[in-house]
């Protein structure tokens, strides 16, 4: 009898953890953003430039899934540690760039305190950190290619979300030249090189889903510039069973427009710690 009221309570009310929502054994896609099945065609795309890894890169295709509308933010982050089912981001090292962009380890209490303001991404997150959280919430993290589709890359797109200029926009020789900025669209860093741009307004992160129209087509945000963001996939070969460096995807606060592209492919460490670097989950499409 007692297992039957239980049943009832969860069906009726659901349970809520860290971000997600269980209800009668589903995790519900409340706040996630439908990707439809797409095509990632192989090689550079439409921009003239691009790494050794994108130009042997091959057709990919993704299948229908869910992924965040926004990067988890230090709220949401935050309950998951209260819970005690997450290590606390706001303790142990993190490397914050400076003025030129360039890594330095501080402990993260030392680290700008406006970082972990509870709107703004969360970040000083490893690896398995943002691994963990997405699966506290019954969900996962995205694949490379998984997050280029939800980006645009099966449309054709050069940088995520449509107001971006893309290949025949007007503005975009100013873009193959370097001399674009992204000044209400994104957060991000100098439009070449290096480091941090305020002229965004923020000189850090901004609040996740501050730029509302980065991607009006699918409803998501900050997936040019803000953080970068832990994928599921491997960047570099396996050492004794273990990945050496994870891909991240998106760019950042304090990186150039070049490093914003869907199909640029950088990897990381993934016991790294930084205030560049967030996450976001993804979900299987619910039958």
């Amino acid at each position: 009898m007692l297992l039957v009221l239980i049943a009832g309570f969860i069906a009726a009310y659901g349970f809520r953890g860290c971000g997600a929502i269980k209800s009668a054994g589903k995790i519900s896609s409340h706040g996630m953003a439908r990707v439809p099945a797409a095509t990632i065609p192989g090689g550079c795309g439409p921009f003239a430039v691009c790494e050794l890894n994108e130009l042997k890169a091959r057709e990919v295709r993704t299948s229908e899934f869910f992924i965040d509308e926004n990067p988890v933010t230090n709220r949401e982050y935050g309950a998951c540690v209260d819970q005690g089912a997450c290590r606390d981001n706001r303790a142990g090292d993190c490397a914050v760039p400076d003025a030129l962009g360039r890594p330095w380890p501080v402990s993260a209490g030392d680290a700008p305190a406006e970082l972990f303001d509870d709107e703004r991404p969360a970040v000083c997150v490893s690896w398995s950190m943002a691994r963990d959280f997405c699966k506290e919430s019954g969900k996962r993290l995205p694949g490379d290619a998984e997050w280029m589709a939800a980006a645009g890359a099966g449309k054709g797109f050069v940088f995520p979300g449509a107001r971006l200029p893309q290949p025949g926009h007007e503005k975009w020789p100013a873009v193959a030249a370097g001399r674009f900025r992204l000044n209400g669209i994104a957060n991000a860093g100098q439009p070449v090189c290096c480091g941090p741009d305020a002229g965004d307004g923020w000189a850090l992160t901004s609040p996740a889903g501050r730029f509302p129209e980065s991607d009006a087509e699918t409803g998501l945000r900050d997936m040019a510039g803000n953080v970068w963001e832990w994928t599921a996939d491997c960047a570099a070969p396996a050492r004794d069973g273990k990945c050496a460096a994870r891909v991240i995807k998106g760019g950042s606060w304090a990186t150039s427009l070049y490093e914003l592209r869907i199909r640029n492919k950088a990897g990381r460490d993934p016991a790294l710690r930084s205030a560049e670097i967030g996450f976001r989950c993804a979900l299987d499409a619910l039958e």
